[in-house]
């Protein structure tokens, strides 16, 4: 319904409008509210994959280390890895250290095998299953870390 005032047409369903959105512009406390709801899933999510691809790359940098000293101590070959036996529970050992469970099974010590085209290497490789603790939020294609080490085997004397 329009109505007449000082030659100007005032409209009183705009009117209404207008008052309104100007008492929702003073009244913006549960704005913050609606924001942070909509702003702190994403964010978490985003924390908490940083949080994940850190523990996978610590969890690869120390299977890479623990494969090559073990694979440093096969080829020496005095204790405790005079045998390619007591290399693997040498490594199963030496991830224990860092507080890495590693099966027995996940390792792989071999002598006078060819690595990477060099034949005459000692070779250990742990392949470790990893499992992604948020793995139902946060999608890493990893099911498991694979480090390998290889060592040429110095001349006996």
């Amino acid at each position: 319904m329009a109505e007449w005032n000082n030659n100007c047409a005032i409209d009183y369903g705009a009117s209404a409008m207008i008052r309104a959105v100007r008492t929702l512009r003073k009244h913006s406390e549960g704005a913050t509210v609606v924001e942070f709801a909509l702003v702190a899933p994403m964010l978490l999510v985003f924390v908490f994959g940083l949080m994940e691809g850190a523990r996978a790359i610590w969890t690869f940098q120390t299977l890479q280390e623990t494969a090559f000293a073990s694979a440093r101590c096969l080829v020496i070959g005095r204790s405790p890895c005079d045998s390619t036996a007591n290399a693997k529970n040498y490594a199963v050992s030496r991830a224990a250290q860092y507080r890495l469970t590693v099966p027995l099974s996940a390792v792989i010590a071999e002598k006078g095998v060819t690595c990477d085209g060099v034949s005459g290497q000692g070779r250990v490789q742990i392949a470790l299953p990893y499992t992604v603790v948020l793995g139902d939020f946060i999608n890493m294609d990893i099911d498991t870390l694979t480090a390998r080490a290889c060592m040429p085997v110095p001349p006996s004397s």
